[in-house]
């Protein structure tokens, strides 16, 4: 009798075993796995203007709320209760193409305590995403979340002279990425990692969530 119930034991656990092997499986990456991450490089692009035959108006809460959802703008917002919202301003434009698609400037930011340490998230509906600041060396995707695949890169900031054995460097750490057709691209300067991956995998939450 007690191998009787010894065995119906063992069966029991080696079930339970790979019951769990099974959702691990299913449930997808890891959520706690960190992002790999490529050395890239900003491009300065100069002054950004529409392209011709566009236009270009202030960019406001309400656009965004608009062109992206309030929830999903609201959502955003409320990622970064430590940082300080500094998405719209009179001077923040966004530019459209011709045909009254977005070309760059569709953008919300968020600073730290120094203004050089922020983080920004660009989308666009219908095109690769143009950042307004520079643009950026993207390979190829390198990591995924859940079902949604993305390249992230990493660069160093300087301050000084490149040659100065004392001088300061900043970590940048950017993510591109598309879901439901938005196309993205993260950018986080001077900011944790940590920061930057946490907001990277609840933008995606966000807009996948949107997406069912």
């Amino acid at each position: 009798m007690k191998n009787y119930l010894r065995y119906l034991f063992l069966c029991g656990a080696i079930v339970v075993i790979c019951l769990s092997s099974s959702c691990s499986k299913d449930s997808g990456v890891d959520v706690s796995k960190p992002f790999s991450y490529e050395e890239t490089a900003q491009i300065p692009v100069g002054l950004i203007s529409a392209p011709d035959g566009g236009h270009s108006e202030s960019w406001t809460y309400e656009l965004c709320a608009e062109y992206i959802g309030e929830e999903q703008t609201c959502r955003i917002n409320a990622l970064f209760p430590n940082l300080t919202s500094w998405s719209f301003t009179p001077n923040s434009y966004i530019y459209f193409f011709p045909d009254d698609t977005v070309f760059c400037g569709a953008e919300m930011k968020f600073i730290g305590d120094d203004a050089n340490d922020h983080i920004t998230i660009a989308f666009n509906l219908d095109h690769p995403v143009t950042l307004s600041a520079y643009a950026l060396e993207i390979g190829n995707c390198n990591n995924q979340f859940e079902n949604t695949p993305l390249w992230c890169g990493h660069s160093i900031r300087f301050w000084g002279r490149y040659d100065d054995p004392d001088v300061e460097t900043d970590d940048c750490y950017y993510a591109a990425f598309q879901i439901e057709g938005t196309n993205f691209i993260i950018a986080s300067e001077g900011l944790p990692e940590e920061t930057f991956s946490n907001a990277v995998k609840n933008i995606i939450k966000i807009f996948a969530d949107n997406g069912k």
